[in-house]
């Protein structure tokens, strides 16, 4: 028997999807679209923020941020339907049917897409963006019902793991996996009683 760390393992899946279905993804459409530059000031005032202000004004670290984004819009938009026009956020991509990543964590995925993602080696930049959107796709909401979560994982992120998931190695050892009990080492113990 064992127990799954759920949040790891869907990480994972989003990150496998962001990978093998590579130019092939729907779009969450936002409508009207929202304003990066109000994402990141968001992001930057956020109590998970490390902004002081020895890094800089926050409308300069926003307009940066729309500046990075704008420059990288096209690969954006043509690798992952992530569309980004005139400073505004048109769209995501869609990995899964039936689920959509927790808003709540807009801002700070938006923020560390400049932060974190290596944009000037390709294959970085896969790599890092593909990670950082898996991040983003696998954070629930601590406000959202339990019911919601189960019945995500349940109908959507589990049989997503039926299909297509491919365990890396490193789950051996990151306790994604816990074994809790053997059965045969239980039957052992319950062979003497």
């Amino acid at each position: 028997m064992y127990l799954c760390n759920t949040q790891k393992l869907s990480e994972e899946i989003f990150y496998q999807i962001l990978i093998f279905d590579f130019e092939n993804f729907g779009k969450i459409i936002f409508d009207p679209p929202l304003s990066v530059r109000d994402l990141a000031i968001l992001a930057l005032k956020s109590e998970q923020s490390s902004w002081t202000p020895k890094d800089g004004p926050i409308d300069d670290l926003a307009t940066k941020v729309v500046d990075v984004l704008t420059q990288q819009s096209g690969p954006l938009k043509h690798y992952y339907n992530l569309v980004i026009k005139d400073g505004m956020l048109h769209s995501l991509p869609l990995l899964l049917e039936k689920h959509k990543p927790s808003l709540c964590f807009l801002p700070r995925y938006i923020f560390r897409l400049v932060t974190e993602v290596q944009w000037h080696d390709e294959k970085e930049f896969f790599k890092t963006f593909s990670r950082e959107t898996a991040k983003f796709y696998s954070d629930i909401a601590k406000t959202s019902p339990a019911n919601e979560w189960n019945w995500l994982v349940e109908h959507v992120i589990y049989p997503a793991c039926k299909n297509n998931f491919m365990p890396p190695q490193h789950f051996s050892t990151n306790k994604t996996f816990l074994e809790i009990a053997s059965l045969p080492n239980l039957y052992k113990v319950f062979e003497r009683c």
